[in-house]
């Protein structure tokens, strides 16, 4: 599969998806689909319930399930199916064979069975077309055991070229090749780790945390830079924040699906600032999205990136709330010359609420989760295009 983030099609394929599971729940092809674009957008819990087994399911939605299960982060209960299928592969073919095994190593190296991942890595170098799975595997491997420079000279190559895996196995060789560099604090690999990223996922959070990481001084005590590799890959191996599911979904159209990861976020959480940000993003009205903002700001959470506080001051510019006035005025202490002009043009666009609606904004304009077009981040993902290269 070309790496593809989610799919064009957007809600509308959810909900048919959906719907015909209902009425036809052995349209193996169909939930396989399913499960495949959920995983993609990083909603392990609903894919591992839509891989759920049903009686007479083919090999493939097994298989589905344990990949679904290694999302959540899972692995043991992922060994288990897929070490069923090792032993009798009645039913899989070839590249389902191959699937399994590179899973399995996953899994493997999840329940901290490095034996049995390396064994199965191994085998799965010598069938073709997997090598750069394999990669993925022996750097992980090498960051487990504390080999950070090993890792980092494997990862380098990976990031050179253009990602011809599935999403999944592209993100992840991103996210850890990103981390590893930022360990050595080697800042050009870290760019190199960040456009490929860039290209596969909309984690600018990231991004953002890797370069900040990279310009420290790097650690010369052996011990302290071998324990380095396990939690670098347990970081880059960990199962995916509500709020970068959410943003993945908004990136694609799949509204249902942002929402519903954007409010289990906040129930989950009373410091969820990141999560009610986002709220601003989906709302529709341009009431609403004031409203949501103002909760952004006065709720508890660490403070927002400014992608989100551009986001958040646009906002706060659609519709005269008692506070957004008071809110803006707080906010241009210390701030950053981008935040002083959303200040400026937010304050301009209460001035003058009619100029705002005949310029397109409140949401309606064509760049940016709400309102203005100047503003490259207002989709959080940096301008770059979430669905990476054409199939």
């Amino acid at each position: 599969l070309v790496c593809v983030v989610g799919n064009e099609r957007g809600q509308p394929f959810f909900d048919d998806a959906n719907a015909a599971l209902v009425a036809r729940p052995d349209a193996w092809r169909v939930r396989l689909a399913l499960v495949d674009r959920l995983l993609d957008l990083g909603f392990a819990d609903d894919a591992t319930a839509t891989a759920t087994a049903v009686e007479g399911a083919p090999a493939a939605v097994g298989i589905a399930a344990a990949r679904a299960r290694v999302a959540s982060g899972n692995g043991a209960a992922a060994v288990a199916v897929l070490e069923g299928f090792e032993k009798s592969l009645a039913g899989v073919d070839e590249p389902g064979r191959s699937e399994a095994m590179y899973w399995l190593a996953e899994a493997k190296l999840q329940a901290g069975d490095l034996v049995g991942a390396k064994a199965t890595a191994a085998a799965l170098e010598q069938r073709p077309g997997w090598q750069r799975e394999a990669g993925l595997l022996a750097a992980s491997l090498a960051l487990l055991d504390g080999r950070v420079d090993d890792a980092a000279a494997m990862f380098v190559p990976m990031i050179s070229g253009t990602p011809v895996s599935t999403v999944l196995v592209e993100r992840r060789i991103g996210l850890l090749a990103l981390l590893t560099c930022a360990e050595k604090a080697d800042v050009v690999c870290v760019d190199k780790a960040a456009r490929f990223l860039r290209i596969v996922d909309v984690d600018a959070a990231a991004i953002d945390a890797a370069k900040a990481r990279a310009g420290r001084a790097v650690n010369g005590d052996a011990a302290a830079v071998a324990a380095a590799g396990p939690a670098i890959w347990k970081q880059g191996s960990a199962p995916l924040p509500l709020e970068l599911a959410a943003r993945r979904a908004m990136a694609t159209g799949a509204t249902g699906l942002a929402k519903k990861a954007v409010a289990q976020a906040v129930a989950a959480s009373a410091n969820a600032r990141e999560a009610r940000a986002l709220q601003v993003a989906i709302a529709t009205s341009g009431d609403e999205k004031a409203n949501a903002a103002v909760a952004a700001l006065q709720g508890a959470g660490p403070p927002l990136s400014e992608r989100d506080l551009l986001v958040v001051i646009d906002a706060l510019g659609a519709a005269a709330t008692k506070t957004g006035g008071f809110l803006l005025k707080q906010l241009k202490a210390g701030a950053s010359p981008a935040v002083l002009k959303a200040i400026a043009r937010a304050e301009q666009d209460l001035a003058n609420p009619h100029q705002r609606a005949e310029l397109g904004h409140r949401g309606q304009g064509g760049a940016g989760a709400a309102g203005h077009t100047d503003h490259g981040d207002h989709d959080g993902h940096d301008g770059v295009d979430p669905r990476g290269p054409k199939p």
